[in-house]
């Protein structure tokens, strides 16, 4: 039934893996410049997103322009790889599972859930929702989008625990697995739990990406690659009053002065990120408020293929890891807005350990690099052109280690060639590389240190490492698995260095037309757009 081919998927995939990075930014935890008459209290919406409720009505009517640095990568779930897809499909699709701004999960398309034992799961789906093409939302849908994620075609590794979906009634299904997954519904508030319509899929083909059908509050209606991508009210939508807009609006600006400019003219609503160094102009701009998470969870990385040297080597690994001088890098790129980072989960996430810290010492990295035996301690590392913090990250980088002997030439190619030689073709020894997040510690191991996953190009692991991985997600004690994490974040960034050697948690931040309400920015930099509305 699936007959996409692998070379497509990887190049629609690629494009935007990291350009995050373009524009995360930063702001007071509380917008600026908005209306001093406006009052705002904290609530938990419906979606799963925390937002500010102004004491004013949501109007309704109206359009939003969103002013972004690039264009997306897919709008099929199965296809997407990239954060920075998240706002565009949201808007599509709905998640059968969603979450608030503290990641505690929330209903979604199915409106409730239990657990009969430790392997099963059973979804009772909300009724009376339909499709954008007016086919039903059902039991057979959920079976059907869940094993095309789980398919060949797929991109997508999350719910590879999932052995057989079974339909027990038009609106409840029952997923069986084949061991304890305690990430599996978190799992389906990301891609896999995006539900597409399978009428649509069936008769588009390979050609759906492009005529996207869901069941989400706004309609696809156009698409001009890198130019602007257009959506629509969906009229029949299953929560009562949303959307509130007419249309939503997507306009690519590659150059975050275009952006800002754009923003102050009027010509777009909202800049979805800015880098740190534009944040204190913009904080006294008229008609304008930021807006950002009270942590983030995205990040900037090397990542290496350990099967080739010298990254074979674990003590030049080691040697690496602790030539970097994180509190320079921070303070010298993210405007006194990021933090440095010692592991892959953000340093007040529940999974991280508090203890854990590398230290900068360059004399232990060149007794590492002595002890490494490495004859030529010298590497290339690729960088992406749409990375707002290169050439300076690898720069700093590349000065640092030169100081304890290893030589980093540097490589930079437009984004798509680049993730393609260093993921695909796994040509590359490293890559500067920027880290999404994810709302379960077990999704991002997912992506980074799991030994078959896409990302992880070297298959690096150890059977150790690999057990611990699998103790941590079957559990739901959630005490018990910080515990075992904290294990694995020291194996992994000490004692074996698997694959990626975290640097910095880098900023998000979103800046909007005061005119603007209903948005909060996501922590994970996965924020929607789906309950916005506009004062006018």
């Amino acid at each position: 039934m699936f007959t996409f081919k692998k070379g497509l998927i990887f190049s629609l995939m690629l494009l935007l893996i990291l350009l995050f990075t373009v524009g995360c930014s930063e702001s007071n935890e509380s917008s600026n410049n908005q209306d001093k008459n406006d009052t705002e209290a904290e609530e938990n919406t419906e979606d799963g997103d925390t937002e500010k409720a102004e004491a004013k009505a949501p109007q309704a009517g109206g359009e939003v322009v969103v002013g972004v640095a690039g264009d997306f990568i897919n709008l099929d779930p199965i296809l997407s790889t990239s954060g920075d897809d998240y706002p565009f499909v949201w808007g599509i699709y709905d998640t059968l599972v969603t979450y608030n701004s503290d990641l505690e999960i929330q209903p979604g398309l199915a409106e409730s859930w239990e657990f009969p034992d430790d392997t099963s799961i059973v979804l009772q789906l909300k009724k009376g929702v339909k499709f954008h093409d007016g086919t039903d939302f059902d039991a057979e849908a959920v079976k059907f989008n869940i094993e095309r994620a789980n398919s060949e075609d797929s991109v997508i590794p999350d719910l590879r625990h999932v052995e057989e979906v079974e339909i027990i009634d038009t609106h409840t299904v029952k997923l069986h697995l084949s061991v304890p997954d305690a990430s599996i519904l978190l799992a389906l508030t990301e891609r896999p739990g995006l539900i597409a319509s399978p009428a649509a899929i069936e008769k588009d083909g390979e050609e759906f990406q492009r005529n996207p059908v869901g069941t989400g509050p706004f309609k696809f209606v156009s698409h001009v690659p890198n130019g602007e991508l257009v959506y629509e009210k969906n009229e029949d939508y299953w929560k009562e009053e949303e959307p509130y807009i007419d249309k939503l609006i997507f306009k690519v600006m590659q150059q975050e002065t275009t952006r800002i400019n754009a923003l102050k003219s009027g010509e777009v609503d909202i800049i979805a990120g800015i880098s740190p160094f534009s944040v204190d102009s913009l904080e006294t701009a008229e008609n304008i408020k930021l807006e950002m998470p009270n942590s983030s969870h995205r990040s900037k990385a090397i990542v290496f293929n350990a099967s080739m040297p010298p990254f074979d080597n674990l003590k030049f690994r080691q040697a690496v890891t602790h030539a970097i001088d994180r509190d320079i890098i921070v303070d010298t790129l993210t405007n006194g807005y990021g933090e440095p980072l010692y592991q892959i989960f953000p340093n007040d996430f529940w999974a991280a350990d508090p203890d854990l810290k590398i230290e900068y010492d360059p004399e232990k990295a060149k007794q590492l690099l002595e002890e490494s035996g490495v004859e030529d301690p010298s590497f290339t590392m690729l960088i992406s052109q749409q990375d707002f913090y290169e050439p300076m990250f690898t720069d700093i980088i590349t000065e640092q280690l030169a100081k304890i002997g290893i030589t980093v030439e540097t490589e930079t190619m437009e984004g798509t060639a680049a993730y393609q030689k260093m993921w695909a073709e796994k040509e590359s020894q490293a890559m500067s590389s920027g880290t999404a997040g994810k709302p379960d510690p077990h999704l991002l191991m997912e992506i980074w240190v799991i030994a078959d996953s896409f990302f992880n190009a070297g298959e690096q692991t150890t059977p150790e490492f690999d057990e611990l991985i699998v103790a941590a997600n079957s559990t739901n004690d959630q005490a018990e698995r910080a515990k075992l994490y904290h294990e694995i974040n020291r194996k992994q960034a000490l004692d074996e260095v698997v694959n990626i050697i975290p640097v910095m948690s880098v900023p998000i931040i979103y800046v909007l037309n005061d005119k603007v309400h209903g948005f909060t920015a996501n922590g994970l930099g996965k924020s929607n757009f789906n309950s916005i509305w506009i004062e006018e």
